[in-house]
């Protein structure tokens, strides 16, 4: 739905390696272990932030017993569900209410039945750095790689760079969040995302 994504393997994770001051070509395994587990948990930490329209799916679904798979969604965290796809100009698309249940999403609109039009944003994703084609979203690599380059120098108690490079990354992050959220708004089937 997005703008462009990147591949973790060949593109972030040299960079990152790139940016520490380890060859990414010639990188012990355990670095690079600690490395990915950096990588994951600043991706996870911008990732679940803001809706970035970036991170959205979306496509037809029919829900069985009125419950739309977990699986079927990724795991989604965020979702919105209509009737029709609202982008769609000819379509007199409504908005679906819709709960958290134990196997997927419960669509509450008990006078609606049949396939619904769903938005939802997937659980986010981690990285083992050994699989390749898993993407990651481009828009934000920079506060990403900054915020896990932080925190690989707060575990080295390098306790002035990782302050450094932390507010260098939430200055960036602001922008692009500030950025978003007026993307959004004329995003009308994202209802809710801020």
């Amino acid at each position: 739905m997005g703008r462009s994504t990147i591949d973790f393997l060949t593109v972030v994770l040299p960079d990152f390696l790139d940016a520490i001051g380890h060859d990414p070509a010639d990188t012990a395994a355990d670095a690079t272990r600690r490395a990915v587990r950096s990588l994951n948990a600043a991706y996870r930490q911008v990732y679940q932030l803001a809706p970035w329209e970036d991170t959205w799916s979306d496509g037809a679904k029919t829900p069985s017993s009125g419950v739309i798979a977990w699986a079927d969604v990724g795991n989604a965290f965020q979702w919105n569900l209509w009737s029709a796809d609202p982008r769609d100009d000819g379509n007199r698309a409504l908005w679906l209410r819709s709960t958290h249940a134990d196997t997927g999403i419960q669509v509450l609109s008990d006078a609606y039945s049949g396939t619904v039009h769903a938005f939802w944003r997937p659980e986010c994703p981690t990285f083992d750095g050994t699989t390749e084609d898993r993407e990651f979203v481009a828009l934000l690599r920079d506060p990403v790689l900054l915020f896990a380059q932080a925190e690989y120098a707060r575990a080295a108690a390098q306790w002035q760079t990782a302050n450094a490079l932390r507010k260098d990354g939430q200055r960036i992050l602001d922008e692009l969040m500030e950025t978003e959220f007026y993307r959004l708004q004329g995003k009308p089937w994202l209802k809710g995302a801020y």
